[in-house]
């Protein structure tokens, strides 16, 4: 009898340790998790109530990273039983597990308002700002619950920079948005060749509308400011005629500019250097439609800015004439 008191009692032991084992096996890992940080390990598959020992064992085991909120992070159950290891038989694994990273998505729309606030001036409609820099959706790292965008940028114009900060219940955010600011202004194009010296006139140049980057340095003048105004130098067809080629000198007529620089060619004879040789090679550059077309030529007299020369075109070899601008410069002009 008391033989089988102890069987009885082994038994129950027995069968006590193996419901226990039964226990631990059977702890279910979660097929999808959702979490808030990048760091993904064994624990957070398990839920709170699992014993002690188990989670720590997980804990410790690294099963990847989530750069990014709202990213994915996918495991097979091969995957997981070789990151397990020794473990694994403690847990009953899904064929796959699903890890998504938290976040919120900011559109981009939202912020440009905002952008658009700080950039425009009183005259609105000639500013531009290029917005295509700016994402066209911003990853939070969690629901936003206040966001604002700041700058220090004094510039009115040029490449602005801006600071988006925000909160969320996944912490605080900060991203730098880059934006351009140009602004549409009219400005005076000329369309012919014009010397130092000459006066111009309404033949001389038409209404343009370009974009500038910056307020402060070298403006160009619009249409009406620069009649009148005398060239401080040489001016190609179809430039701009900006604030830095105005002389301070009194304006004179364009008769009399044009008769002064006539006789400049007499005068440089007399240099005892020219700025182009006989002999130097030239571009001899035309100006047709809006294009710019260069040929190469071989300069036959010396001369200096203002100075009209005989050249030979290499391309055809024909004499050609033109009036030269700069080194290595000589433009042909049809006044």
């Amino acid at each position: 009898m008391r033989i089988n008191v102890c069987k009885f009692v082994i038994a129950i032991v027995a069968l006590s340790a193996f419901c226990s084992i039964r226990t631990e096996a059977s702890v279910l890992l979660k097929s999808s998790v959702l979490v808030t940080d990048g760091q993904i390990n064994g624990d957070l598959l398990v839920s709170s109530n699992v014993e002690p020992h188990l989670k720590g064992e997980l804990a410790s085991i690294q099963l990847g990273y989530i750069p990014d909120p709202l990213g994915t992070l996918t495991l097979d159950k091969k995957t997981l039983e070789k990151k397990l290891s020794e473990v694994s038989g403690n847990f009953e694994i899904p064929e796959k597990i699903t890890v998504k990273r938290a976040g919120a998505i900011l559109k981009a729309a939202e912020i440009i308002e905002e952008i658009k606030r700080y950039c425009l001036t009183a005259d609105d409609e000639n500013i531009v700002i290029d917005v295509s820099k700016v994402p066209a959706t911003i990853v939070l790292p969690g629901n936003l619950i206040s966001y604002c965008v700041e700058t220090s940028a004094q510039n009115n114009l040029g490449m602005k920079l801006f600071t988006l900060k925000a909160d969320t219940d996944g912490g605080p955010f900060r991203q730098i948005i880059q934006v351009a600011v140009t602004k549409r202004v009219e400005a005076a194009k000329l369309i012919r060749l014009a010397k130092a010296g000459e006066v111009i006139t309404p033949d001389m140049v038409i209404k343009d509308q370009i974009i500038i980057k910056n307020n402060k340095t070298n403006l160009p003048m619009s249409y009406e400011n620069v009649l009148g105004k005398t060239l401080e130098q040489f001016k190609s067809a179809g430039t701009i005629v900006r604030e830095s080629d105005i002389s301070d000198k009194m304006a004179v007529s364009r008769v009399v500019a044009q008769s002064e620089i006539s006789p400049v060619k007499k005068i440089s004879d007399n240099f005892k250097e020219n700025m182009i040789k006989p002999g130097d090679s030239v571009e001899y550059c035309v100006n047709a439609g809006g294009l710019r077309l260069k040929v190469p030529a071989k300069a036959i007299e010396g001369g200096n800015p203002g100075d009209e020369i005989n050249l030979i075109n290499l391309k055809n070899k024909k004499r050609i004439r033109g009036i030269i601008t700069e080194n290595g410069v000589v433009e042909y002009a049809q006044n």
